[in-house]
């Protein structure tokens, strides 16, 4: 006789768990409702786990989880955005053909759809995402990785979220277009891979905040920071007590990328010498440098919105994978005064703000990338000076 196959199954366990990892979504007003849902009158006394418990209990069929899936399945939604730009004149029809190739290609296991949106091509790739490191009513998830090919007159910017999937997508796309033209595509991004030093890895950052063009800056939330020295040690005790103590560049710091943040926004703001200042000489000593910068910036528009951005490598060690984010803004009210708590920013203009991010990264990029051509060719610069990377 043959077997029959499981479609799914879940345990109360799996419920309850489901519910307790998500307190603030779940909390006892959302499960108090949930058992008025069930026609089931709880008390208002009882605590979130005792309700998870009980309702955990009750009879579960796909209507009523699907609620709950649902909510697991838009985490991360809010994905950091990749880009590259193709530096080569592409047709649309013909990339067109070659996204209709793809979805139809038997090695593909996502459904892949395709729409022109203005100029641009929209490919959506809807799949279903297995982490068998959650509880399992969490396991599998249903996500879509969107990308848009941007198609201008001599080249094509792709911007994709920040996920295995979207960079397999644009990779699938670009080998397709190589394999019809019998050539090497020329692709650009945002890549410090060939800038080994510290201080210009650093000076990336410092420029992308401070100098975001129609906008001004107005905080520098967090950084994070990258030794070149990773990696040399010989794993003993002695060696992993000396990398924790660079670290802490300070007598009584313990939050060493606080201080980092306060000191170039510092710098940045009231237009001091940042590389000057004792804590990045101390950070430039020890090879250190930024991977990562979020930071507030006060558009030059009507309203003046104070925007959230964020960037940063993903492979930090080789300043590669670019990553960029602009999903909270914090706008005006009817009195002029700006609301307390950040909101989430219209989808039209998260778009034009994220194409702003990446050009002016790109064009970042090759500013530094002269200033270290310019550096190595001048023999006074390169044995020292102040200002000038070692």
């Amino acid at each position: 006789m043959a077997r029959k196959k499981l479609i799914f199954s879940v345990s109360d366990s799996e419920i309850f768990d489901a519910y307790m990892s998500a307190p603030i979504h779940f909390s006892e007003n959302a499960l108090l409702e949930e058992g008025r849902r069930r026609s089931i009158i709880y008390s208002k006394y009882e605590n979130a786990e005792a309700l998870a418990r009980k309702l955990s209990r009750q009879v579960f069929g796909y209507r009523e989880l699907q609620p709950i899936e649902q909510y697991f399945s838009q985490l991360g939604r809010g994905a950091k955005t990749s880009s590259i730009k193709i530096d080569t004149p592409v047709q649309v029809d013909e990339l067109r053909s070659v996204i209709e190739e793809l979805a139809t290609s038997p090695e593909r296991t996502e459904d892949i759809t395709s729409y022109v949106d203005g100029v641009d091509i929209v490919v959506n790739a809807a799949y279903t995402e297995t982490d068998f490191s959650k509880n399992r009513l969490r396991q599998r998830q249903q996500k879509e990785a969107k990308v848009r090919f941007e198609i201008a007159v001599d080249s094509v910017t792709v911007t994709s979220p920040a996920t295995s999937k979207g960079r397999d997508l644009v990779k699938a796309v670009i080998n397709r277009l190589e394999e019809r033209r019998k050539a090497v595509l020329n692709v650009e991004e945002v890549d410090l891979s060939g800038i080994r030093d510290s201080f210009l890895r650093t000076l990336f950052f410092t420029k992308l905040c401070s100098g975001l063009p129609n906008a001004t800056l107005n905080d520098v939330v967090r950084v994070k920071l990258q030794s070149t020295n990773k990696g040399t040690s010989d794993g003993d005790e002695a060696d992993e007590e000396d990398e924790e103590e660079d670290i802490n560049l300070d007598i009584g710091v313990t939050k060493t990328e606080e201080v980092v943040a306060g000191v170039l926004r510092a710098a940045a703001l009231n237009g001091q010498d940042l590389f000057g200042t004792s804590v990045f000489q101390e950070l430039r000593e020890k090879g250190f440098y930024l991977t990562s910068v979020t930071w507030r910036s006060r558009l030059q528009e009507p309203g003046n919105p104070i925007v959230e951005f964020n960037a940063d490598f993903e492979d930090s060690e080789n300043c590669r994978m670019f990553t960029y984010t602009a999903n909270t803004w914090k706008i005006r009210r009817t009195t002029g005064e700006y609301n307390e708590s950040f909101t989430s920013i219209p989808a039209d203009k998260k778009a034009d703000l994220l194409k702003m991010l990446h050009r002016f990264a790109l064009s970042t990029m090759h500013e530094v990338a002269k200033e270290q051509a310019s550096s190595s060719q001048s023999p006074a610069k390169a044995n020292g000076g102040d200002s000038e990377p070692n």
